[in-house]
């Protein structure tokens, strides 16, 4: 034995020594600790917040649920530990995970999705949810006992692959709903349904670019980072195909296999995980199971194609960013990327679903244009070197009409003073002027009821909102899309469709003909593979985050300097490479309005170039001199400006619900205005 493996020994000795209650439960099957349970152990159990950062498959879930059950595993009051995670597979991952553990430890765990309503009548030790259960549980479990509330004696909360929801609104209402947690702490211990108002918070990420933004938004400033950035080595595999669309290039790979593969497909949009079902369904001949995975896909169908990558040798799976995290899938052999994924986050996370029983995670890249193929080879030399650029965030104001709302709601008697809402929404957290304004939008709208004394309950809207579903603790966009059933067995295959005629289509790679269309319902039935009916679909789609990653990374394999924009001429035209993503490309559409509105030379633009007519020598004067105040004078003043700027963004659609001013105020915090601005100027 070395001498660092002696050490090793000797620190997880001691770490045993420290969790002796739970050690056995949670670390036997493995023997040993990973890196980063050694570095995370010992500052949970002494108390300290922290912020977890390690790659997939590191052992992070068992880093935080043993000491965190062992600080409490004695404690002769009521405990709860609260594990929010951003989706119900993933609850759904979490509770078989440590299902065993908690077993043998004798300890109450519950999941609490829109899937599974596990009994509260006796305050469990664990909570599996999401934000916005989280969001029902705070409204909805009061209790009638000594204990007030269901979640009177939480003692921590862990924030499962906090990444994928720092950002966007999820992450802006997880802020809230841990700010209001804090308050029924501090309201519990006061009544005396508990004996302290202490919330230990431990955060679990991937490689993230800005953990200082992560730490600001959910954490105490005592809080630690805990970063062990071990990263298996990617190989990129190479087929005999010359092309590089994936019906060429995996068709090549797989008829050439002398073995059978689990292998996994990343697509970009759920309309192409059901075309290329399809399509290998028809050419693939090699005895290939195959499945479809995405969001708009019932939860049956969902789990079939779950549980049989995961049981399967030879199987097929085409998937969206539904599959990019936690579900266990078991080991795969192949990650297939059709297309460079939106940013380099999503890009680390599907190459991690790769084969984790290795030290090696084999990616096949595969594109409709080279460009794109290109565009994959550059960011994923940006991950190999751990280049993940810079994190640009701004807020999610249409969260704190939900928070508002949802606060109300909490509420006993359904109402709440003006100074209670104050009290949380208060100028530490939020702009006096932005809070005023949505505050008052509301009620002009009435959505919000202003009583005598200040007090304010909720409108119609609000209430109809709570009576379906639950929707008034949810911040995810839904739109009008159909219902698509299986006629004769009347299950639902599909939600969020938008049928364009034809007489059938093709959801989740599936042969079915259209009955009949009513009541936001498309009746089919399936058809035998022999019999391919045409049609026409689409899927419900709305306002989400966009990301420069792809242009940013491209322009650093390339190798160019930070300000030098490159230009390339053909006989009509001058195209200017900024290469800088969208919030360039937002900004450029501002500057043209304001600046160069008449100017017929400028063709187009996009996150990646100018387009100018002519034979452009000097870089244009609006590039060059600018004021930014006037550019926000001018989102201010023109709405339609504004409408256009907010879809560069990729801003949600209810933004529209939200006070002009606040509009705009959230646009120009996206649009990272001072940095942006720096670079379009200093570009040569």
């Amino acid at each position: 034995m070395s001498e660092i493996e002696d050490e090793y020994y000797r620190i997880d000795c001691e770490l045993f020594n420290r969790i002796k209650h739970t050690g056995n439960a949670f670390f036997q099957p493995f023997g040993r600790f990973t890196h980063i349970q050694r570095k995370t152990i010992p500052e949970i159990i002494d108390g300290k917040d922290a912020l977890i950062i390690s790659s997939t498959a590191s052992g992070k879930t068992e880093a935080a649920c043993s000491p965190l059950i062992e600080k409490n595993y004695l404690r002769k009051k009521p405990w709860t530990i609260l594990y929010i995670s951003p989706t119900r597979a993933l609850v759904n991952d979490l509770f078989y995970r440590i299902l065993e553990p908690t077993r043998k430890l004798n300890i109450k765990m519950v999941r609490r999705t829109g899937d599974h309503r596990d009994s509260l009548k006796n305050i469990p030790q664990i909570i599996i949810t999401t934000p916005e259960s989280f969001d029902s549980l705070l409204c909805r479990n009061r209790r009638d006992d000594k204990y007030g509330h269901v979640l009177s004696n939480v003692v921590a909360i862990v924030l499962d692959e906090i990444h994928l929801l720092h950002g966007t609104p999820r992450g802006e209402q997880l802020k809230w709903l841990i700010n209001r947690l804090r308050n029924l702490r501090k309201f519990a211990e006061k009544k005396s349904w508990s004996p302290d108002s202490i919330i230990q918070i431990i955060g679990l990420s991937a490689t993230i670019p800005d953990q200082e933004s992560i730490l600001n938004e959910y954490f105490n400033k005592k809080a630690i980072v805990i970063n062990y950035p071990g990263q298996r080595e990617i190989e990129t595999v190479l087929t005999k195909s010359d092309d590089t669309n994936i019906e060429d290039v995996l068709l090549n790979y797989i008829n050439n296999l002398n073995r059978n593969e689990k292998i996994l497909v990343f697509c970009n949009s759920r309309r192409r995980v059901d075309l290329l079902t399809k399509y290998f369904k028809k050419y693939l001949k090699k005895g290939y199971e195959i499945h479809a995975h995405h969001g708009s896909l019932s939860k049956n169908e969902r789990e079939n194609a779950e549980y049989a990558i995961k049981m399967r040798d030879k199987i097929l799976l085409f998937a969206t960013s539904t599959l990019e995290i936690g579900v266990d899938i078991g080991n795969i052999d192949l990650i297939v990327l059709d297309g460079p994924p939106p940013d380099l986050p999503a890009l680390l996370q599907r190459i991690g679903r790769g084969n984790r029983r290795t030290d090696k995670t084999r990616v096949l890249l595969c594109a409709n244009s080279i460009q794109d193929y290109f565009l994959q080879i550059a960011m994923i030399k940006a991950c190999e070197d751990g280049w993940l650029g810079r994190g640009r965030y701004g807020h999610n104001y249409t969260v704190i009409r939900q928070q508002i709302a949802s606060y109300i709601y909490q509420s006993k008697i359904k109402k709440r003073s003006l100074d209670g809402l104050n009290k949380l929404f208060n100028e530490s957290v939020i702009k006096g002027e932005i809070y005023d304004s949505i505050i008052k939008k509301m009620v002009e709208d009435d959505d919000l009821i202003v009583m005598k004394n200040d007090i304010y309950k909720l409108g119609d809207y609000w209430w109809n909102l709570a009576g379906q579903m639950g929707l008034i603790h949810s911040n995810i966009e839904s739109g009008p899309g159909l219902d698509v059933v299986d006629i004769e067995s009347g299950e639902k295959i599909a939600s969020g469709v938008i049928y364009e005629g034809g007489k059938g289509v093709g959801i989740g790679g599936k042969n079915l003909k259209v009955c009949s269309w009513k009541n936001m319902t498309l009746d089919v039935r399936k058809q035998a593979k022999n019999k391919p009916i045409e049609g026409k679909w689409r899927y419900v789609t709305m306002g989400c985050p966009v990301y420069s990653g792809q242009s940013e990374s491209l322009k650093r394999y390339l190798e160019i300097d930070e300000y030098v924009w490159p230009i390339i001429r053909d006989e009509a035209f001058v195209y200017v490479f900024h290469m800088g993503g969208v919030q360039i490309k937002a900004l450029i559409h501002l500057l043209k309005n304001e600046y160069a509105s008449t100017d017929k030379t400028i063709k187009t633009y996009n996150e990646w170039f100018i387009k100018i007519r002519g034979n452009y020598e000097e870089k244009p004067l609006w590039l060059e001199d600018f004021n930014q105040s006037i550019l926000k004078l001018l989102l201010n003043s023109n709405e339609k400006i504004l409408n256009q700027t907010e879809r560069n963004l990729g801003r949600p659609y209810s933004n529209k619900k939200l006070p002009y001013n606040v509009r705009v105020e959230e646009v120009w915090e996206w649009l990272d205005v001072e940095y942006e601005s720096n670079q379009i100027k200093k570009s040569k």
